[in-house]
């Protein structure tokens, strides 16, 4: 029977663009031991993130990036700045739960294998020469998209347009349809969505800061594992970096770390600042008071609606009917609050 039988067209289409779009974002969450804020010197600062981020520990990546006043008021408003589009219909919400289901049935693995195994064959002989290609053209779409951002200097935009040309490189030799690959590559996608344990869009869609970290580290580690099948070791790139000190005038510090991705080596620039007697990434800190800005001046915009009052219709009376009074009327104002 083949797997457009075994789960309808628009199930499959749900299932693939929440779980692979999951993936791509970003078990239990990792423990450690407490987390400073930022770090003592420029140096140790950057170690930390690139340990952290090694180690799929995205809450105390979180704490070591921003002032704890800032982590407690990011925590605070984090369903407010990450809101999960609700853009499913209710026949969307049934075909999530139903693919959702098939995915963490306890004999998943090999009955979607045999299902899908055909399609896999009939799509490897017809687009396989084409992949490639189609690979390729990314290339100058990110490179594009590098080249219009605020938020990298020259040398960073150059850093980074190396990077994407090594990981495309790359991308266009694998062999994404061969058969041994996908099949492995599919028992970690359902690995990984039995470890989520999200049942339906609903769930999805409103998990709180704790619950999104758990979900950022299933997802890394199964992001990890399926490219560690196609070649690319995540875990030899993080432990290959090499942190160094180039300038520190007290304020400003920046700091190369160089590191090894497929055979190559890749360098990139660090800015940290000097705040409260410790060292923070400028480029985050920069984010974060920019989002924290936004926040503000929505939050601000939603108490003046709340208190405006409704408008008064203009259109005159028609003769001969009687026009009451206008009375003054007041909506009672939100406080701002957000649960979590």
């Amino acid at each position: 029977m083949p797997f457009s039988n075994f789960t309808p067209p628009r199930s499959t289409l749900v299932l693939l663009t929440g779980l692979l779009g999951l993936l791509l974002i970003t078990g239990c969450s990792h423990q450690s031991a407490p987390i400073q804020p930022g770090g003592a010197t420029p140096r140790s600062a950057v170690q930390e993130s690139w340990r952290l981020l090694a180690a799929g520990d995205f809450d105390n990546l979180w704490k070591h990036a921003l002032p704890a006043k800032d982590y407690q008021a990011m925590r605070a408003s984090w369903q407010a700045e990450h809101p999960v589009p609700q853009r499913l219909n209710a026949i969307d919400r049934n075909a999530f739960a139903k693919a959702i289901k098939i995915l963490t049935k306890k004999s998943a693995k090999n009955q979607l294998w045999v299902q899908f195994e055909p399609q896999l064959l009939a799509f490897r002989n017809k687009y396989r020469s084409r992949i490639p290609l189609m690979i390729s053209m990314a290339e100058p779409v990110l490179n594009t998209i590098i080249g219009r951002s605020t938020d990298l200097n020259s040398t960073e935009k150059k850093q980074a347009r190396t990077t994407v040309k090594i990981l495309v490189t790359w991308a266009t030799q694998q062999d994404w349809t061969n058969p041994v690959r996908v099949h492995r590559a599919l028992g970690v996608v359902v690995d990984t969505a039995r470890t989520l344990n999200i049942q339906t869009a609903e769930q999805l869609e409103n998990l709180s800061y704790v619950q999104s970290m758990h979900v950022y580290s299933v997802l890394w580690d199964g992001l990890q594992r399926i490219l560690h099948i196609y070649g690319l070791s995540i875990d030899q790139v993080l432990n290959s970096a090499q942190v160094k000190l180039l300038s520190n005038d007290g304020n400003v510090a920046v700091v190369e770390t160089r590191f090894d991705l497929l055979g190559q080596t890749v360098v990139v620039d660090s800015t940290l600042i000097h705040q409260n007697k410790r060292w923070f990434n400028q480029q985050t800190l920069h984010h974060w008071q920019q989002t924290r800005a936004r926040l503000a001046r929505a939050a601000s915009i939603a108490r003046a609606a709340s208190i405006t009052p409704p408008a008064t219709s203009l259109t005159p009376a028609r003769p001969g009917t009687h026009t009451p009074p206008i009375t003054a009327h007041t909506v009672p104002a939100s406080n701002g609050a957000t649960g979590h």
